[in-house]
Protein backbone atom coordinates (compact mmCIF):
# COMPACT_ATOMS: atom_id res chain seq x y z
CA UNK A 1 0.00 0.00 0.00
CA UNK A 2 2.78 2.41 0.87
CA UNK A 3 4.73 1.71 -2.34
CA UNK A 4 1.56 2.09 -4.38
CA UNK A 5 0.72 5.42 -2.77
CA UNK A 6 4.25 6.80 -3.24
CA UNK A 7 4.48 5.54 -6.82
CA UNK A 8 1.11 6.91 -7.95
CA UNK A 9 1.13 10.29 -6.22
CA UNK A 10 3.79 11.02 -3.61
CA UNK A 11 2.57 14.56 -2.90
CA UNK A 12 -0.36 13.91 -0.51
CA UNK A 13 0.83 12.98 2.96
CA UNK A 14 -2.42 11.51 4.30
CA UNK A 15 -2.25 8.12 2.50
CA UNK A 16 1.33 7.55 3.63
CA UNK A 17 0.56 8.62 7.17
CA UNK A 18 -2.48 6.33 7.32
CA UNK A 19 -0.28 3.34 6.45
CA UNK A 20 2.14 4.30 9.22
CA UNK A 21 -0.76 4.55 11.68
CA UNK A 22 -2.01 1.10 10.65
CA UNK A 23 1.42 -0.50 11.06
CA UNK A 24 1.93 1.16 14.45
CA UNK A 25 -1.50 -0.06 15.61
CA UNK A 26 -0.76 -3.64 14.49
CA UNK A 27 2.53 -3.66 16.41
CA UNK A 28 0.79 -2.36 19.52
CA UNK A 29 -2.05 -4.87 19.21
CA UNK A 30 0.41 -7.76 19.16
CA UNK A 31 2.39 -6.16 21.98
CA UNK A 32 5.66 -6.85 20.19
CA UNK A 33 8.79 -5.29 21.60
CA UNK A 34 11.45 -4.18 19.07
CA UNK A 35 13.67 -7.13 19.99
CA UNK A 36 10.84 -9.61 19.40
CA UNK A 37 10.61 -8.91 15.64
CA UNK A 38 11.94 -11.76 13.53
CA UNK A 39 14.49 -10.76 10.84
CA UNK A 40 11.94 -10.87 8.02
CA UNK A 41 9.57 -8.54 9.90
CA UNK A 42 12.39 -6.18 10.84
CA UNK A 43 13.52 -5.98 7.21
CA UNK A 44 9.98 -5.25 6.05
CA UNK A 45 9.64 -2.46 8.62
CA UNK A 46 12.99 -1.05 7.52
CA UNK A 47 11.89 -1.08 3.88
CA UNK A 48 8.64 0.64 4.85
CA UNK A 49 10.47 3.43 6.71
CA UNK A 50 12.96 3.93 3.89
CA UNK A 51 10.18 4.23 1.30
CA UNK A 52 9.33 7.91 1.89
CA UNK A 53 13.03 8.87 1.92
CA UNK A 54 13.51 7.35 -1.51
CA UNK A 55 10.31 8.80 -2.95
CA UNK A 56 10.48 12.41 -1.76
CA UNK A 57 12.74 14.82 -3.59
CA UNK A 58 13.06 16.80 -0.36
CA UNK A 59 13.97 14.37 2.47
CA UNK A 60 12.70 16.88 5.03
CA UNK A 61 9.15 16.02 3.98
CA UNK A 62 9.23 13.01 6.29
CA UNK A 63 9.01 15.53 9.14
CA UNK A 64 5.49 16.36 7.94
CA UNK A 65 4.40 12.76 8.49
CA UNK A 66 2.89 12.85 11.97
CA UNK A 67 3.48 9.17 12.72
CA UNK A 68 6.87 8.61 11.09
CA UNK A 69 8.99 9.52 14.10
CA UNK A 70 6.88 7.54 16.59
CA UNK A 71 7.00 4.42 14.39
CA UNK A 72 10.75 4.75 13.93
CA UNK A 73 11.33 5.14 17.67
CA UNK A 74 9.48 1.87 18.33
CA UNK A 75 11.95 -0.12 16.21
CA UNK A 76 15.13 -1.90 17.21
CA UNK A 77 18.51 -0.16 17.20
CA UNK A 78 19.63 -1.60 13.87
CA UNK A 79 16.53 -0.30 12.07
CA UNK A 80 16.74 3.12 13.69
CA UNK A 81 20.40 3.50 12.78
CA UNK A 82 19.85 2.35 9.20
CA UNK A 83 17.05 4.87 8.70
CA UNK A 84 19.08 7.65 10.33
CA UNK A 85 22.08 6.99 8.07
CA UNK A 86 19.82 6.88 4.99
CA UNK A 87 18.16 10.15 6.02
CA UNK A 88 21.46 11.97 6.59
CA UNK A 89 22.88 10.62 3.34
CA UNK A 90 19.85 11.83 1.39
CA UNK A 91 20.02 15.30 2.96
CA UNK A 92 23.75 15.62 2.27
CA UNK A 93 23.61 14.27 -1.27
CA UNK A 94 20.78 16.63 -2.20
CA UNK A 95 22.33 19.54 -0.26
CA UNK A 96 19.02 20.19 1.48
CA UNK A 97 19.24 23.21 3.81
CA UNK A 98 17.54 23.36 7.20
CA UNK A 99 16.27 26.87 7.84
CA UNK A 100 13.84 26.70 10.76
CA UNK A 101 13.82 25.26 14.27
CA UNK A 102 11.29 22.53 13.47
CA UNK A 103 13.50 21.09 10.73
CA UNK A 104 16.64 20.98 12.87
CA UNK A 105 14.91 19.55 15.95
CA UNK A 106 12.96 17.07 13.81
CA UNK A 107 16.04 15.70 12.03
CA UNK A 108 17.92 15.50 15.32
CA UNK A 109 15.06 13.49 16.81
CA UNK A 110 15.13 11.00 13.93
CA UNK A 111 18.91 10.63 14.31
CA UNK A 112 19.07 10.10 18.07
CA UNK A 113 20.19 6.52 17.53
CA UNK A 114 23.44 7.88 16.05
CA UNK A 115 23.99 10.63 18.60
CA UNK A 116 24.18 8.42 21.67
CA UNK A 117 27.07 6.00 22.10
CA UNK A 118 25.83 2.42 21.65
CA UNK A 119 26.71 -0.16 24.26
CA UNK A 120 29.53 -2.43 23.14
CA UNK A 121 28.65 -6.12 23.18
CA UNK A 122 30.71 -8.16 25.62
CA UNK A 123 33.23 -10.35 23.76
CA UNK A 124 32.70 -14.07 23.90
CA UNK A 125 35.34 -15.79 26.01
CA UNK A 126 35.75 -18.45 23.27
CA UNK A 127 36.08 -16.02 20.37
CA UNK A 128 39.61 -14.91 21.20
CA UNK A 129 41.21 -11.50 21.64
CA UNK A 130 42.09 -11.09 17.93
CA UNK A 131 38.49 -11.44 16.77
CA UNK A 132 37.34 -9.04 19.49
CA UNK A 133 39.98 -6.46 18.48
CA UNK A 134 38.97 -6.69 14.80
CA UNK A 135 35.31 -6.20 15.70
CA UNK A 136 36.16 -3.22 17.88
CA UNK A 137 38.22 -1.64 15.08
CA UNK A 138 35.36 -2.09 12.60
CA UNK A 139 32.89 -0.64 15.08
CA UNK A 140 35.12 2.40 15.60
CA UNK A 141 35.33 2.98 11.85
CA UNK A 142 31.55 2.76 11.49
CA UNK A 143 31.13 5.06 14.48
CA UNK A 144 33.47 7.67 13.01
CA UNK A 145 31.63 7.53 9.68
CA UNK A 146 28.23 7.96 11.34
CA UNK A 147 29.43 10.86 13.45
CA UNK A 148 30.96 12.41 10.35
CA UNK A 149 27.50 12.46 8.76
CA UNK A 150 26.15 14.32 11.79
CA UNK A 151 29.01 16.81 11.68
CA UNK A 152 28.45 17.48 7.97
CA UNK A 153 24.77 18.03 8.69
CA UNK A 154 25.67 21.10 10.78
CA UNK A 155 26.96 22.88 7.67
CA UNK A 156 23.48 22.64 6.11
CA UNK A 157 21.92 24.71 8.91
CA UNK A 158 21.21 27.97 7.10
CA UNK A 159 18.85 30.28 8.91
CA UNK A 160 17.70 33.53 7.26
CA UNK A 161 19.49 35.71 9.85
CA UNK A 162 22.49 35.36 12.14
CA UNK A 163 20.50 35.41 15.39
CA UNK A 164 18.32 32.54 14.23
CA UNK A 165 21.40 30.72 12.94
CA UNK A 166 22.96 30.82 16.41
CA UNK A 167 19.68 29.52 17.88
CA UNK A 168 19.66 26.57 15.47
CA UNK A 169 23.31 25.81 16.23
CA UNK A 170 22.39 25.79 19.92
CA UNK A 171 19.68 23.20 19.25
CA UNK A 172 22.17 21.01 17.39
CA UNK A 173 24.81 21.39 20.11
CA UNK A 174 22.38 20.52 22.90
CA UNK A 175 21.34 17.40 21.03
CA UNK A 176 24.92 16.34 20.32
CA UNK A 177 25.77 16.79 24.01
CA UNK A 178 23.85 13.58 24.71
CA UNK A 179 26.58 11.66 22.91
CA UNK A 180 29.13 11.86 25.74
CA UNK A 181 32.67 11.80 24.41
CA UNK A 182 31.34 11.48 20.84
CA UNK A 183 31.13 15.28 20.83
CA UNK A 184 34.76 15.20 19.65
CA UNK A 185 33.32 14.42 16.21
CA UNK A 186 30.39 16.85 16.18
CA UNK A 187 31.32 19.88 18.32
CA UNK A 188 34.10 21.11 15.98
CA UNK A 189 31.54 21.58 13.21
CA UNK A 190 29.29 23.53 15.59
CA UNK A 191 32.18 25.78 16.66
CA UNK A 192 33.22 26.37 13.05
CA UNK A 193 29.65 27.32 12.17
CA UNK A 194 29.51 29.75 15.09
CA UNK A 195 32.91 31.29 14.25
CA UNK A 196 31.69 31.95 10.71
CA UNK A 197 28.96 34.16 12.18
CA UNK A 198 31.53 36.69 13.43
CA UNK A 199 31.95 37.99 9.89
CA UNK A 200 28.24 38.71 9.33
CA UNK A 201 28.05 40.27 12.79
CA UNK A 202 30.95 42.54 11.85
CA UNK A 203 29.06 43.69 8.75
CA UNK A 204 25.99 44.42 10.89
CA UNK A 205 27.75 46.87 13.22
CA UNK A 206 25.29 49.75 13.69
CA UNK A 207 26.27 53.41 13.64
CA UNK A 208 23.50 54.35 16.04
CA UNK A 209 24.60 54.21 19.68
CA UNK A 210 21.13 53.10 20.80
CA UNK A 211 21.31 49.86 18.79
CA UNK A 212 25.04 49.36 19.24
CA UNK A 213 24.59 48.06 22.79
CA UNK A 214 22.25 45.31 21.54
CA UNK A 215 24.74 44.44 18.79
CA UNK A 216 27.56 44.11 21.31
CA UNK A 217 25.37 41.94 23.55
CA UNK A 218 24.71 39.54 20.69
CA UNK A 219 28.40 39.40 19.79
CA UNK A 220 29.27 38.59 23.41
CA UNK A 221 26.58 35.90 23.38
CA UNK A 222 28.14 34.37 20.27
CA UNK A 223 31.62 34.40 21.80
CA UNK A 224 30.27 32.86 25.01
CA UNK A 225 28.63 30.12 22.93
CA UNK A 226 31.97 29.30 21.28
CA UNK A 227 33.83 29.29 24.60
CA UNK A 228 31.35 27.04 26.42
CA UNK A 229 31.16 24.61 23.50
CA UNK A 230 34.94 24.15 23.25
CA UNK A 231 35.26 23.93 27.04
CA UNK A 232 32.59 21.21 27.09
CA UNK A 233 34.49 19.36 24.36
CA UNK A 234 37.61 19.27 26.55
CA UNK A 235 35.64 18.15 29.61
CA UNK A 236 33.81 15.35 27.78
CA UNK A 237 37.02 13.90 26.33
CA UNK A 238 39.24 14.43 29.40
CA UNK A 239 42.59 12.71 29.09
CA UNK A 240 42.69 12.73 25.29
CA UNK A 241 45.67 14.70 24.00
CA UNK A 242 44.26 14.69 20.46
CA UNK A 243 41.03 16.31 21.63
CA UNK A 244 42.98 18.87 23.67
CA UNK A 245 45.00 19.81 20.59
CA UNK A 246 41.79 20.08 18.58
CA UNK A 247 40.23 22.34 21.23
CA UNK A 248 43.32 24.56 21.18
CA UNK A 249 42.99 24.91 17.40
CA UNK A 250 39.29 25.78 17.72
CA UNK A 251 40.02 28.53 20.25
CA UNK A 252 42.71 29.95 17.97
CA UNK A 253 40.36 29.82 14.99
CA UNK A 254 37.77 31.82 16.94
CA UNK A 255 40.47 34.25 18.14
CA UNK A 256 41.55 34.94 14.57
CA UNK A 257 37.96 35.44 13.46
CA UNK A 258 37.48 38.04 16.24
CA UNK A 259 40.86 39.78 15.90
CA UNK A 260 41.33 40.23 12.15
CA UNK A 261 38.16 41.91 10.85
CA UNK A 262 38.42 45.68 10.40
CA UNK A 263 34.83 46.01 11.64
CA UNK A 264 35.94 44.78 15.09
CA UNK A 265 38.85 47.20 15.32
CA UNK A 266 38.92 49.44 18.40
CA UNK A 267 36.01 47.45 19.82
CA UNK A 268 36.83 46.64 23.45
CA UNK A 269 34.24 43.88 23.75
CA UNK A 270 35.51 41.98 20.72
CA UNK A 271 39.14 42.47 21.67
CA UNK A 272 38.35 41.09 25.11
CA UNK A 273 36.69 38.06 23.53
CA UNK A 274 39.63 37.41 21.19
CA UNK A 275 42.06 37.82 24.10
CA UNK A 276 40.05 35.35 26.17
CA UNK A 277 40.08 32.81 23.33
CA UNK A 278 43.89 32.92 23.21
CA UNK A 279 44.09 32.70 27.02
CA UNK A 280 41.87 29.61 26.90
CA UNK A 281 44.21 28.12 24.30
CA UNK A 282 47.14 28.71 26.65
CA UNK A 283 45.18 27.07 29.48
CA UNK A 284 44.64 23.95 27.38
CA UNK A 285 48.34 23.99 26.49
CA UNK A 286 49.38 24.15 30.13
CA UNK A 287 46.93 21.58 31.50
CA UNK A 288 46.49 18.99 28.74
CA UNK A 289 49.47 19.03 26.35
CA UNK A 290 52.52 17.40 27.90
CA UNK A 291 54.45 15.74 25.07
CA UNK A 292 57.43 17.81 23.87
CA UNK A 293 56.69 17.68 20.14
CA UNK A 294 53.01 18.47 20.68
CA UNK A 295 53.95 21.45 22.85
CA UNK A 296 56.21 22.83 20.12
CA UNK A 297 53.50 22.43 17.46
CA UNK A 298 50.88 24.03 19.70
CA UNK A 299 53.11 27.03 20.37
CA UNK A 300 53.67 27.49 16.64
CA UNK A 301 49.89 27.55 16.14
CA UNK A 302 49.48 30.21 18.84
CA UNK A 303 52.28 32.32 17.34
CA UNK A 304 50.73 32.06 13.88
CA UNK A 305 47.37 33.20 15.27
CA UNK A 306 48.98 36.22 16.92
CA UNK A 307 50.92 36.93 13.72
CA UNK A 308 47.62 37.14 11.81
CA UNK A 309 45.85 39.30 14.42
CA UNK A 310 45.32 43.01 13.84
CA UNK A 311 42.97 44.25 16.53
CA UNK A 312 44.82 43.70 19.80
CA UNK A 313 45.86 46.70 21.87
CA UNK A 314 49.62 47.01 22.58
CA UNK A 315 49.12 45.86 26.19
CA UNK A 316 47.16 42.72 25.32
CA UNK A 317 49.40 41.89 22.38
CA UNK A 318 52.58 42.19 24.43
CA UNK A 319 51.09 40.05 27.21
CA UNK A 320 50.19 37.24 24.82
CA UNK A 321 53.50 37.46 22.95
CA UNK A 322 55.42 37.34 26.24
CA UNK A 323 53.44 34.23 27.15
CA UNK A 324 54.63 32.58 23.92
CA UNK A 325 58.24 33.50 24.73
CA UNK A 326 57.88 32.16 28.26
CA UNK A 327 56.49 28.79 27.18
CA UNK A 328 59.02 28.55 24.35
CA UNK A 329 61.90 28.90 26.79
CA UNK A 330 60.57 25.93 28.78
CA UNK A 331 60.51 23.44 25.90
CA UNK A 332 62.53 20.31 26.47
CA UNK A 333 64.73 20.43 23.36
CA UNK A 334 67.11 23.30 22.66
CA UNK A 335 66.35 23.12 18.95
CA UNK A 336 62.63 23.64 19.65
CA UNK A 337 63.47 26.55 21.96
CA UNK A 338 65.51 28.19 19.20
CA UNK A 339 62.75 27.72 16.60
CA UNK A 340 60.12 29.21 18.89
CA UNK A 341 62.40 32.15 19.78
CA UNK A 342 62.88 32.85 16.07
CA UNK A 343 59.12 32.62 15.46
CA UNK A 344 58.42 34.92 18.42
CA UNK A 345 60.83 37.51 17.01
CA UNK A 346 58.55 37.81 13.97
CA UNK A 347 55.67 38.82 16.23
CA UNK A 348 57.29 42.27 16.50
CA UNK A 349 57.91 42.69 12.79
CA UNK A 350 54.77 42.03 10.76
CA UNK A 351 54.02 43.17 7.20
CA UNK A 352 50.88 43.28 5.12
CA UNK A 353 50.57 40.21 2.86
CA UNK A 354 51.30 40.87 -0.81
CA UNK A 355 47.90 39.48 -1.77
CA UNK A 356 46.20 42.45 -0.07
CA UNK A 357 48.25 45.00 -2.03
CA UNK A 358 46.58 44.05 -5.32
CA UNK A 359 43.45 46.13 -6.04
CA UNK A 360 40.29 44.20 -6.93
CA UNK A 361 39.24 44.24 -10.61
CA UNK A 362 36.72 46.93 -11.49
CA UNK A 363 33.28 46.04 -12.81
CA UNK A 364 32.35 47.30 -16.30
CA UNK A 365 30.22 50.11 -14.84
CA UNK A 366 32.77 51.17 -12.19
CA UNK A 367 35.45 53.83 -12.33
CA UNK A 368 38.82 52.08 -12.16
CA UNK A 369 40.56 55.13 -10.71
CA UNK A 370 37.99 55.39 -7.93
CA UNK A 371 38.43 51.70 -7.14
CA UNK A 372 42.19 52.15 -6.87
CA UNK A 373 41.84 55.17 -4.59
CA UNK A 374 39.48 53.31 -2.27
CA UNK A 375 41.83 50.34 -2.27
CA UNK A 376 44.79 52.57 -1.40
CA UNK A 377 42.90 53.95 1.60
CA UNK A 378 42.06 50.44 2.78
CA UNK A 379 45.65 49.26 2.34
CA UNK A 380 46.93 52.19 4.42
CA UNK A 381 44.46 51.36 7.21
CA UNK A 382 45.34 47.68 7.17
CA UNK A 383 49.08 48.37 7.06
CA UNK A 384 48.72 50.58 10.12
CA UNK A 385 46.85 47.84 11.96
CA UNK A 386 49.39 45.17 10.98
CA UNK A 387 52.49 47.20 11.80
CA UNK A 388 51.25 48.84 15.00
CA UNK A 389 53.23 46.42 17.19
CA UNK A 390 56.49 46.43 15.20
CA UNK A 391 59.57 46.97 17.35
CA UNK A 392 63.01 46.41 15.85
CA UNK A 393 64.78 46.36 19.21
CA UNK A 394 62.62 43.47 20.45
CA UNK A 395 63.23 41.57 17.22
CA UNK A 396 66.98 41.94 17.63
CA UNK A 397 66.93 40.92 21.29
CA UNK A 398 65.02 37.71 20.50
CA UNK A 399 67.29 36.82 17.60
CA UNK A 400 70.36 37.30 19.78
CA UNK A 401 69.08 34.67 22.22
Amino acid sequence: MLRLSLACNPQPLEPVDSVLVFVRAQLRARDLSPGAHNPATANQLLSLLLGPLRAYVNPLRVLELDNYASLLESQNERTRKSVAVALLTAILQRNTPMTVEGEVSGIVRLCMSLIGRPARPQPDALSGADVSALATSADDEDLAEEQGLLARLVHLIRAPDVAQQLHLLTIARDAFSQGGDLVRYTYPAVVAGAARLLGPYAAMEPKDEDTRAEWQRRVRQLCRFIQTTVSALVERAAGSTAVAELALQLFLMAAQAASVSAAFRDNAALEEAAYEFVVQAFTIYEEHINESRSQYQALVLVINALQASRNFSPENYETLAAKCVQHGSRLLKRTDQARVAYACAQLWWKTLPDSELIPPPAEPDQDEAEIERAHAVRVDAERTAVERHNNGDLVLSHLQR
